[in-house]
């Protein structure tokens, strides 16, 4: 059975990791080549006018353009919730490892077809030395966002 096409916001950025990561040219055309179609925005627009028929969000980045959109997400109010996908691209991807989501970009979109939503608590906790956001599942601490 042919995997249904979904809309694909793309939010890219490009400063993160090193450069050999993938320009949003050649993962716009890795998510095209999955039968999806793909828009591709930069990290400060992460939020911005998402077109309604997004079926998914992929965030091509490090740990910062994660805690960046999650963060923007849950401040913004969205009349639907997207899943959101992780595309590692950054210089640690501790998130992206603690899910056990692949480092190479090709082999994470390939995971796409098989997905599994899962929900998860974001909790922030501010202190003297300011805040700290905490990604977890099932209340158990996945990865600390400084």
């Amino acid at each position: 059975m042919k995997e249904q096409s979904k809309k694909v916001r793309l939010v890219h950025n490009p400063a993160a990791g090193n450069e050999d990561n993938d320009d949003k040219d050649e993962l716009c055309q890795l998510i095209e080549d999955l039968g999806h179609h793909c828009t591709v925005v930069a990290k400060k627009d992460a939020v911005k006018k998402i077109d309604p028929e997004t079926d998914l969000i992929a965030l091509a980045g490090g740990d910062g353009t994660v805690k960046m959109t999650i963060m923007a997400l849950l401040e913004k109010k969205l009349r639907f919730k997207r899943p959101i996908a992780i595309l590692p691209q950054g210089t640690a991807n501790n998130i992206a490892i603690s899910l056990g989501i692949p480092l190479d970009c090709k082999q994470a979109m390939s995971l796409w077809k098989y997905f599994k939503l899962k929900n998860f608590d974001v909790g922030m906790v501010t202190g003297l030395r300011g805040s700290l956001c905490i990604l977890s599942n099932r209340l158990v601490l996945v990865y600390s966002l400084y």
